[in-house]
């Protein structure tokens, strides 16, 4: 969002002043004329203040009502500008609505005022601070006239059924395109059809994300439980997946990297081998190229085959006894998925069983064993249930 820069007329001996209940045209010593405000009441069921600063030069901060959404009824912002910003000129505020497709600029500088009422609510704001040299300071009032009609009320309705806090959509369901960044390091927006932001969510607010089904659940430290309704399980996973990958991404952009709309994630991990391992035949042409892993490794990886062997090993250099650790560190150089990045692999996803289908949590004695592997990322694309590495253990 671009900072516009408003028309200006200042004269120190004439001002507007709020007091008594009154809003009052001054001049010099003289009140020219005043508005009663005596009988203005703004109704409320949920009120919250806080303070925010914008830092000098700041961009896209969205005010998310502090929590209340798009059905606040009342918004009051006070702007304490820095003492040391001296040019009046460069002491204003831009804001922006979050529905406006076309991103249409407003401005304040002192006190900005907002009412509605039950049937016209007021969007969340985006604020900009234009001043590249000072801070302001905004002291924030917002209100909701309701509580039935907002989606962070889980007193009754869907919210309530699902034992959280927030719902979204409030009616319908998402698709995973509904998910994309809206400031980078710092907010995911959840989206309506038309691509217009229904809710923000702060990517450092989020400490865990599970999926039931066709629902992704956050776990959100400021609003409370969060529950994602997508229009199908297929969704849902791939919800989870683009979710995920920015709490790990926070600097990196949904749209950007991920595709706009965003792509689905339908490609398995990738395990690379050590040196230890070899390919059983010739290497299998990949549909698509393997995902350049994290550190660097000399061996085959899964994607070029099924049938794999290992260099033999001996029990007595391992003391008697080879552990699921000693036989991963062995075989194993790294496992990687395009979209999770470096997977870790749990001892019961790595199995070992001989050629009688017996299971062995560890190996005493010499035999031939077969390594397969459990494992699937975030948007459930597993691995072969084919893939196997084939090692001879001796004495």
């Amino acid at each position: 969002m671009s900072c516009i820069k408003p028309n200006s007329a200042f004269g120190a001996d004439k001002y507007i002043k709020f007091g008594n209940g009154n809003a009052c045209a001054v001049e010099g010593p003289t009140q020219v004329f005043c508005t009663g405000l005596g009988g203005i009441r703004f109704p409320y069921a949920q009120a919250i203040s806080s303070k925010i600063i914008l830092k000098p030069g700041q961009k896209d901060y969205v005010l998310n009502h502090l929590g209340l959404g798009d059905n606040v009824t009342f918004l009051m912002i006070k702007s304490n500008f820095d003492p040391k910003s001296m040019d009046e000129e460069q002491n204003y505020i831009v804001y922006t609505y979050s529905n406006d497709v076309n991103k249409t600029e407003f401005t304040f500088a002192q006190m900005l005022l907002l009412s509605g009422n039950s049937t016209h609510r007021i969007p969340q704001l985006i604020l900009c601070n234009p001043n590249t040299k000072h801070p302001v300071q905004l002291e924030v009032m917002v209100a909701i006239i309701d509580d039935e009609d907002s989606f962070f009320d889980s007193s009754n309705g869907p919210a309530s059924e699902l034992g959280v806090d927030v719902l979204l959509p409030p009616e319908g369901c998402l698709e995973h395109t509904n998910i994309i960044t809206w400031i980078v390091s710092e907010t995911i927006a959840i989206t309506n059809d038309e691509g217009q932001p229904i809710s923000f969510i702060q990517i450092e607010d989020i400490n865990e994300l599970r999926r039931d089904s066709n629902v992704v659940f956050i776990d959100d430290k400021s609003v409370g439980k969060i529950a994602l309704n997508f229009c199908d399980e297929y969704n849902a996973i791939q919800g989870l997946s683009v979710l995920s990958w920015q709490t790990e991404n926070p600097d990196k952009i949904i749209q950007d990297e991920l595709g706009e709309p965003t792509d689905t994630d339908d490609i398995k991990p990738t395990i690379y081998f050590t040196e230890n391992v070899n390919l059983l035949g010739s290497p299998v042409p990949a549909p698509v190229p393997a995902p350049i892993p994290a550190i660097e490794c000399e061996g085959y990886n899964s994607d070029e085959g099924d049938d794999f062997l290992a260099n033999s090993i001996s029990l007595a250099d391992y003391g008697g006894i080879i552990s699921k650790t000693d036989l991963m560190d062995y075989i194993i150089c790294e496992i990687y998925d395009g979209r999770d990045g470096v997977m870790e692999l749990d001892l019961h996803q790595f199995i070992i069983e001989d050629i009688g289908d017996n299971n062995f949590l560890s190996i005493v004695n010499p035999a031939t064993y077969i390594i397969t592997f459990s494992l699937e990322d975030i948007a459930t694309n597993a691995l072969s249930p084919d893939l196997n590495v084939v090692i001879e253990i001796i004495p």
